[in-house]
């Protein structure tokens, strides 16, 4: 794996999980989650990015298990943008087919951390294209036959609900079993294309949403603000992104981290150690910066952040804290009370008395 690693939205995982555990029940889930390295209680949430590779390993485990090789092209049926969010909503909320993959095309740095998305106009038709940055992993073919059928559901959005496309383009090789996935994606499937494409008549794109559809104003603004922030594909960021979700789920493991990134420990390790970093010292330090964030942002009982961030007691805690940033909590969390006061007071203009009635 190069040294950038490739995220996307946790969001993405909401469907996935609730197809999974309808297949699999709560112990296949829990099996699928750990086997791609990735908590129980996975957050869900805008706020969370995860390796991209871990979905497919997700799947791959999912597939294993119910003995269905294809169970991702299944899945692809259930997944909605409009369920990953904001700017999911944004996507689906354009006024017309064409307005909508404009919108996904400008929007899809809020879905994963690289532009892998365009439309392409050939000839009488438009190619919905796209390329995971994964394309060539083992586990790849999952997240290919999934992605197909959740394009497929958005241009449903102003089609009819039973929509197929006439041809479907596949960056992977042809399955053992083509007749089984045809009988699943019911169009012409070409296999070792450059990319995942969907083809719709070029005409299409001038259709307007179904009218049973409600029209929201979401806007992209909305979405960036709701992404909080963008991921970077540096591994020490990455790392960070991982052992933050491991700290919101209460167990921290650089075993699972390896993992989700389809690595073994020694490499992760290593890669730590070129940017002078060990994973515990990572794991302090990010224990830190979201205790902060919590101190000073808000009123959370001090025990009840010491706990949240893996602390057993506030003593411990609070003295971890002050080794960190050179004070204890209590005196952080004055001086960010005190500066929001006075970021939000008012100045003080003087009143002006009304002049007084003259009698004659």
């Amino acid at each position: 794996m190069a040294e950038n690693v490739p995220l996307f939205t946790a969001n993405c995982f909401k469907s996935a999980i609730e197809f999974v555990k309808a297949e699999l029940g709560d112990r296949g889930l829990r099996r699928a989650l750990a086997d791609a390295g990735l908590p129980s209680n996975l957050p869900t949430a805008e706020r969370f990015f995860v390796p991209e590779v871990s979905a497919g390993m997700f799947m791959d485990s999912a597939a294993r298990q119910t003995g269905e090789p294809l169970l991702s092209a299944k899945l692809g049926g259930h997944i909605y943008v409009e369920n990953e969010g904001t700017w999911g909503r944004y996507v689906v909320e354009g006024e017309t087919l064409g307005a909508s993959l404009k919108r996904f095309e400008r929007a899809v740095i809020c879905f994963c951390s690289y532009r892998g998305l365009s439309v392409a106009l050939v000839d009488d038709l438009a190619w919905f294209r796209f390329r995971f940055a994964t394309s060539g992993h083992d586990n790849y073919v999952h997240l290919a036959f999934a992605a197909t059928g959740s394009f497929i559901n958005i241009i449903r959005h102003f089609t009819w609900p039973n929509w197929f496309p006439e041809t479907i383009q596949l960056n992977i090789p042809p399955p053992s079993s083509p007749s089984v996935l045809e009988d699943i994606l019911p169009a012409d499937i070409r296999y070792n294309a450059p990319f995942i494409g969907v083809s719709i008549p070029r005409e299409f794109l001038t259709l307007r949403r179904r009218p049973e559809l409600p029209l929201g104003h979401t806007t992209y603004s909305d979405a960036l603000r709701a992404r909080n922030h963008r991921p970077s594909e540096n591994f020490e960021a990455v790392m960070e992104e991982i052992i933050r979700i491991q700290i919101e789920c209460g167990s921290v493991s650089l075993d699972a981290a390896a993992r989700s990134l389809d690595l073994g420990i020694r490499t992760v390790q290593r890669k730590l150690e070129r940017t002078g970093l060990h994973f515990r010292d990572l794991t302090s330090r990010m224990r830190m910066n979201i205790a902060r964030e919590r101190v000073t942002e808000t009123n959370l009982p001090l025990a009840t952040i010491a706990h949240s961030v893996g602390y057993t007691n506030q003593f411990n805690f609070s003295r971890a804290f002050h080794q960190h940033f050179g004070r204890p909590p209590s005196e952080i969390r004055k001086l960010a009370l005190a500066m929001r006061r006075r970021s939000t007071r008012f100045r003080r203009v003087p009143s002006v008395r009304p002049p007084s009635t003259l009698r004659g």
